[in-house]
């Protein structure tokens, strides 16, 4: 059958085989007249054309360039996400993608990205060692990217997400131990006369983060009010050590001035003077380390055991093994 002006055409080459060529929008808002697809079956190159044509009548113009899924990932970090987070995130986001993603999914194509694809890389990856943590951090990282993909800025390279069809590996979260008062205290007096006592005292006491302790300056100390003023951290880009702000809106936040940190601080700037950094800024940035082998900037896990004495803290009392004896009337 004849086809309309419109549908393409379809016709046999020198070597029997269908063809399928149609006049599609370019980005640059033109047309072109392109190949399409070959086949042996009629139907399916049939098929192929119809697609192709769908995309047409949505004014969807596909792209110039027919993306794998490792040069998406680099292109979409890199130009496009990249200003929508924190250096820090988009750090974690490049050793995931360099890392976990590429080797795995790196060589596919773009549009020809399926569930089954993403599946037998999922099963790959956890052969080779990668926990489910990772692996739910790599199907994160590929759904954003994806979910931009199929936007209209993004072009609308591909028709869904695989990344949000695929059964999720299961995980659980470690439980948090959390010190007893006694171990709090005994760890407060044996760190007691470390150059970084203020910042142990500040992250044990408050919570805050280690960025946050290491931030703060004298300015944010308001002996008046007895307030603690928690506006900046620090964090490390390109190798320095650099001021940026919070994590979120809602890390910006007033803490009372307890009364044993307000000794505490009035005896360190006694001690050295208002003129230091309230918490040792270039010795905290030696603690954040440099950057490791993997990509990662070097990082204390736990900051507040790397730099004790080898003591073992006060052990939680154990709960009695049989109820105690009834008093007799």
């Amino acid at each position: 059958m004849k086809r309309r002006n419109g549908e393409g055409t379809i016709f046999k080459d020198k070597n029997g085989r269908w063809v399928a060529m149609a006049y599609v929008p370019r980005v640059d808002g033109s047309s072109k007249r392109e190949y399409v697809a070959s086949g042996k079956k009629y139907e399916v190159v049939k098929k192929k054309l119809d697609e192709r044509l769908s995309q047409k009548s949505r004014f969807t113009p596909p792209s110039e360039k027919n993306w794998s899924v490792g040069e998406y990932l680099d292109y979409w970090l890199r130009e496009i996400h990249a200003r929508e987070i924190r250096h820090t995130t988009k750090t974690t986001y490049e050793v995931m993608i360099r890392k976990h993603i590429k080797p795995f999914l790196g060589n596919y194509k773009l549009r020809e990205l399926s569930v089954f694809n993403l599946r037998c890389s999922l099963d790959a990856m956890e052969e080779q060692g990668r926990t489910a943590r990772i692996r739910l951090e790599c199907l994160r990282v590929l759904s954003v990217c994806l979910n931009y993909a199929m936007s209209e800025e993004g072009g609308e390279l591909v028709s869904r997400n695989v990344a949000q069809l695929v059964k999720k590996p299961k995980y659980k979260n470690k439980e948090i131990v959390i010190w007893t008062a006694e171990q709090a205290a005994w760890f407060l007096r044996v760190a007691q006369n470390h150059p970084k006592y203020i910042a142990f005292l500040l992250i044990l006491i408050y919570g805050i983060r280690r960025g946050e302790a290491i931030g703060l300056s004298w300015t944010d100390i308001d002996f008046e009010d007895n307030k603690v003023h928690i506006r900046q951290q620090l964090c490390r880009i390109d190798g320095k050590v650099v001021a940026c702000d919070l994590k979120t809106d809602s890390s910006r936040r007033v803490l009372p001035l307890l009364p044993f940190v307000r000794e505490a601080l009035l005896a360190y700037a006694a001690k050295n003077g208002p003129a230091p950094p309230l918490c040792a800024i270039s010795q905290a940035a030696a603690t954040l380390g440099s950057s490791s082998e993997a990509g990662y900037p070097k990082t204390r896990r736990r900051p507040l055991r790397w730099c004790l004495p080898q003591q073992a803290p006060p052990p939680t009392p154990a709960p009695p093994t049989t109820p105690p004896a009834c008093k007799q009337k």
